[in-house]
């Protein structure tokens, strides 16, 4: 099923997906040059997939080398015509005639794999398919929003595109606004808890793909999103957000002194949720739920220091930085051993066996050789 949803062929992508693996080993030391020169004929993919230092130009100059010639041939169409269904059938060409190019001419013709023509000529083709669905008038603008979740969500998914996969995410998130908004009334009220359940629910999803057997092909995309519903639960349900949001669609008139409707479990979830996301890191020994509650928590000193310590701020900061320079001397101290925490990338890799990295070398580079670049590595570095 999954095979037929994405525009490359599964082989070539985990051709890739291996390459970039095994040259990580090439970086740490766990595999020489010399070996990986003997085995990357086995991982030769026929995709062109270049470096963002290749992409971004080759994106920038296509972008505006197609925009230019489409506005060139139907420019002066568009503008001739008054008629609002001529003007999306004219869109709905254009769009769909580039997605078209970019599918069957740059992908399966000459092998391009997120180059950056391609996504040029797909963000510009699905932004001319979206204008013809939805018009111009945007009557209904939640339902408007949600077409474009969905035309970036289906690019996200076949192109397995990063950018595309963002801005899903945030089309989503703006639809689920918009229509709660224009509900008014209780859901309105309701919307930061709507929102953290919505976070709360992508995350889970997001957690079961993990699991199957196409976690590889998707685990930049699905990374994103782990990423992004974490930091959603807790801008949700941040104090500052959650008051703001309340003064500006509710109409909520609140002098500094006073607070909003359930206000401490606000306070508790600002405090609570980068606390917890910091816990699960320590204990799955992850880095994204690290660097996830590293910057809730900040967001979290900012917001107490607006509402509660707002005439000392020097003093609040002073004293907030000697906590957080001990509790990351703790920290440090925790991860850097062994048995409870974790180290760099080149000694997590002692812990994978032998006989599964010559698996995925193509067993050509010898188990002598493999275990004694292993040991090489420096016990307890951080």
């Amino acid at each position: 099923m999954i095979e037929h949803l994405i525009a490359y062929k599964i082989e070539e992508i985990e051709k890739l997906i291996r390459v970039i693996q095994i040259k990580d080993w090439v970086r740490l030391g766990i595999i020489t040059e010399e070996q990986w020169t003997i085995i990357k004929e086995d991982y030769s993919s026929k995709l062109y997939a270049p470096s963002v230092y290749i992409k971004l130009p080759l994106f920038l100059i296509t972008l505006i080398g197609v925009q230019l010639l489409v506005t060139l041939f139907f420019g002066m169409l568009i503008m001739g015509l008054n008629n609002d269904l001529g003007m999306r059938l004219i869109f709905l060409l254009v769009g769909t005639g580039l997605i078209l190019v970019s599918e069957y001419l740059l992908i399966r013709e000459f092998k391009h794999c997120n180059s950056g023509v391609t996504e040029a000529v797909i963000y510009i083709g699905a932004g001319y398919l979206g204008i013809s669905i939805t018009g111009f008038g945007f009557e209904i603008p939640w339902l408007t929003m949600f077409v474009y979740t969905g035309i970036a969500a289906i690019i996200a998914i076949r192109y397995l595109d990063l950018i595309a996969t963002a801005i899903s995410f945030l089309f989503f998130y703006l639809s689920l606004f918009l229509l709660l908004n224009e509900a008014g009334g209780v859901f309105t009220a309701t919307l930061p808890f709507m929102g953290a359940g919505a976070s709360l629910a992508i995350l889970l999803i997001t957690n079961k793909l993990f699991e199957s057997k196409y976690e590889k092909i998707f685990r930049y995309q699905l990374t994103l999103l782990k990423t992004a519903s974490l930091i959603m639960i807790y801008v949700s349900l941040n104090y500052f957000v959650v008051r703001e949001l309340s003064i500006s669609l509710l109409n909520l008139q609140i002098s500094d002194s006073e607070e909003i409707p359930f206000a401490a479990i606000f306070y508790f979830c600002t405090l609570f949720i980068p606390v917890f996301y910091l816990l699960i890191g320590i204990r799955k020994k992850s880095l994204l739920f690290i660097r996830v509650a590293s910057i809730c928590f900040l967001a979290s000193i900012a917001t107490f220091q607006v509402y509660w310590f707002k005439e000392h701020a020097v003093l609040y900061y002073s004293i907030i930085g000697v906590c957080m320079i001990v509790c990351a001397l703790f920290l440090y101290r925790l991860l850097k051993n062994k048995n409870t925490g974790f180290v760099t990338d080149r000694f997590q890799y002692e812990s994978l066996k032998v006989n599964s990295i010559v698996e995925l070398a193509g067993n050509k580079v010898s188990d002598k050789n493999l275990v004694n670049n292993i040991g090489e590595s420096e016990i307890g570095r951080w």
